[in-house]
């Protein structure tokens, strides 16, 4: 027996020696050609194996291949289509005698893939399936179970580029870990690498993790609790960018180049946004589309992730909860948002809004606001003086922008207007706002604007209405300067202006104003001037300073609202940077006529008025009416809301002694006259 176990104890040994000896005297790399013929009939490209072949087979049969290489189609800018650098594979010895493929771990380091569409509109990657589907590599190949361990990539590039359009993306610095694939079970994958575009220009650092769940048709998967986390740079605009990303249920199709994203949260900006996301052209131009909806946020924080500031508001809540959805779609290249729909404040606004960033911006809307008050998006008066407004002139030189605005209610200066409508196009610098049609009350206003920023910012703007509600027009503005409820005008206004701007902001436009403004009324009914007690108390002053002799009961009752037709009001203003000077006020009525000149200064918020008002006395015999008959001159001025009106005295005395004088002298000739008749 001793002898037995001898004999087979050196068979083994001999087996081992001539085993071992196989192994040492076994070059895989005479069997180069053999290798490259069978990825050349699945692949249908040229390959390579420019390094060595090298296998061991303890404690796995490990085979290592290095620098290889996948030739290009023809008519395609580089030689290699993909390339790697170092491939090394591990098989377990035993499943093989069980006819199982059972792959411990896959390591590819250096991988490289370049995808290309040429000049024709021809790609280099597309024809790879087909030839993997018709292809059979023969039954030495055929197991009866494959099983993959970890699969590692090191280190390895993706790279995509359209040769006509000039677009290129690139991976690059890609590490790519999976743990063991066990059939049936999710796989978790974990990537890491670096991104990069060059239309638009930005790069980003991106990690990535999942869980894949592979169905039968091994081209089709899914991504589940997929995590990205993204830092992005935009050289020429935004700056740097953080994105969060967390989608719960995913799908994946390599056939079809596509990814559903389902019940999906992503964080950027400062924003939180929910959808679900279709991503198509996975391998060429991405393209992102779906429903997306924002929850509300702050724009003014939003403006500081673009290095915007936005000036304190008289309003001081305004635009701090901002929030939208739409349907939205993007290649990175362009943005479209559909059915756009934002609450910001107590307005409402819908419609669509295209961006295009190549090879100019280009800009496309429609919108419209159910409501808008402007006055609360105006500067605080404490920041007014220290706020400057820039215009974005270097946006406006570049942008090729049109659309057009609908506003229901649009609220300037306490002043509502309604079914405001502007059709606006920007191009070469130019800003076209023509028509610009809005109503005030029942009335059509019509106005254009046109502004050239090729130099300094220069524009023209002319506005006409016709029969316009002085309810809604002047009486605010008659609050403003002089304080609600002190005056008031009922009637219908004609207004026209032509006005020049220039400057390089928005105050500095508003300050430049230059021009003509006329208005005019026709049978106006002003409240709050009561002409017939203010001239008899001017009579009855002037006659205790001058210790004439009349009754206080001249002077009838004050009635504050007073009511006083006017036939006719007419107004021009000649418009110089900051102030509306006046040189033709009238006011021409059957009780009295009301002439005037001043100016109103719209920057420091103050007017001067000189006003003549003169009384229109039929038959005037009594010394009183006399003097009532005179014209009476006053003088407006100070701050608004704070205007003081005085009459003068002065002048008035030196116009009616005068008079006197002259009467006295006429009563004097006519009795001296009358004394002669009696004398003859």
């Amino acid at each position: 027996m001793k002898t037995f176990l001898k004999i087979i104890a050196g068979l083994f040994i001999i087996c081992l020696l001539v085993l071992a000896g196989f192994i040492y005297s076994f070059d895989a790399n005479d069997y180069k050609n053999e290798l490259t013929g069978i990825i050349e009939k699945t692949t249908g490209h040229s390959v390579h194996i420019n390094g060595d072949i090298n296998i061991s087979i303890y404690p796995l049969i490990s085979i290592k291949a290095s620098q290889v290489t996948i030739d290009n189609k023809p008519g395609f800018s580089k030689h290699d289509f993909a390339s790697i650098e170092q491939f090394i594979i591990g098989i377990k010895i035993l499943p093989l005698l069980q006819n199982r493929l059972d792959i411990d771990k896959l390591v590819l380091n250096r991988l490289s893939i370049d995808f290309e569409k040429n000049s024709a509109g021809n790609d280099n990657w597309s024809d790879l399936d087909k030839k993997s589907d018709n292809t059979n590599t023969g039954s030495a190949l055929a197991f009866n179970g494959i099983a993959i361990g970890a699969i590692e990539v090191i280190d390895s590039s993706l790279s995509w580029r359209d040769t006509h359009t000039g677009k290129q993306f690139i991976i690059s610095k890609m590490d790519l870990n999976t743990d063991t694939i066990i059939n049936g079970q999710p796989l978790p994958v974990s990537l890491k690498a670096r991104i990069r575009s060059n239309l638009p220009d930005w790069n980003a650092a991106v990690a990535i993790k999942t869980q894949l769940e592979f169905r039968n048709d091994s081209v089709v998967f899914n991504a589940n609790d997929l995590k990205l986390a993204a830092n992005a740079i935009f050289p020429s605009s935004v700056g740097k960018i953080s994105l969060a990303l967390n989608a719960k249920n995913s799908q994946i199709n390599l056939q079809s180049q596509t990814i559903k994203l389902a019940n999906t949260q992503v964080k950027t900006l400062g924003l939180a946004m929910t959808g679900d996301f279709d991503i198509e052209n996975l391998f060429s131009t991405p393209m992102i589309h779906g429903p997306l909806e924002i929850k509300p946020f702050d724009a003014h924080t939003l403006a500081e992730q673009f290095k915007i500031t936005i000036p304190v508001m008289k309003k001081a809540d305004s635009l701090k909860q901002v929030s939208l959805t739409t349907h939205f779609k993007t290649d990175f290249n362009s943005l479209q948002m559909d059915e756009l729909s934002v609450n910001t404040d107590n307005s409402r606004i819908n419609g669509f809004i295209q961006i295009q960033n190549s090879p100019e911006l280009m800009v496309r809307y429609n919108l419209t606001i159910d409501k808008m008050r402007l006055d609360d998006y105006s500067p605080a008066s404490s920041a007014e003086n220290q706020t400057e407004i820039p215009l974005p002139v270097d946006f406006i030189k570049t942008v090729d922008l049109e659309g057009d605005l609908n506003i229901e209610t649009l609220i300037i200066d306490d002043i509502e207007l309604t079914k405001f409508h502007s059709t606006s196009n920007i191009k070469n610098g130019v800003i076209n706002a023509s028509p610009l049609t809005m109503l005030i009350g029942e009335s059509i206003v019509n106005a254009n604007l046109q502004l050239d920023t090729s130099t300094t910012p220069t524009g023209i703007i002319t506005i006409a209405a016709e029969n316009i509600d002085a309810k809604t027009t002047a009486n605010p503005w008659l609050g403003t300067v002089l304080g609600n409820g002190i005056l008031s005008l009922e009637g219908k206004i004609n207004a026209k202006a032509d006005l020049k701007i220039n400057g390089s902001s928005i105050s500095a436009l508003k300050k430049s104003a230059s021009g003509t403004v006329t208005l005019d009324m026709q049978n106006a009914m002003l409240t709050g001037i009561d002409l017939d007690h203010a001239s008899r108390s001017v009579v009855i002053d002037y006659a205790n300073k001058n210790n004439l002799r009349t009754r206080a009961s001249y002077v009838a009752n004050y009635i504050p609202d007073h009511e006083t037709q006017f036939n006719s009001i007419h107004a021009t203003f000649t418009v110089a940077p900051g102030k509306l000077n006046n040189n033709e006020l009238t006011l021409i009525s059957d009780q009295a006529n009301i002439t005037g000149s001043g100016h109103i200064d719209t920057i420091n918020n103050k007017l001067n008025y000189n006003l003549t008002v003169d009384i229109n006395i039929e038959n005037p015999v009594d010394i009183r009416d006399k003097l009532r008959d005179h014209p009476m001159e006053y003088r407006a001025q100070g701050k608004f809301k704070n205007v003081s009106c005085e009459f003068d005295y002065q002048r008035y005395d030196f116009l009616v002694s005068r008079m006197l004088m002259i009467e006295a002298k006429a009563r004097k000739i006519k009795q001296m006259k009358e004394s002669a008749k009696k004398t003859w």
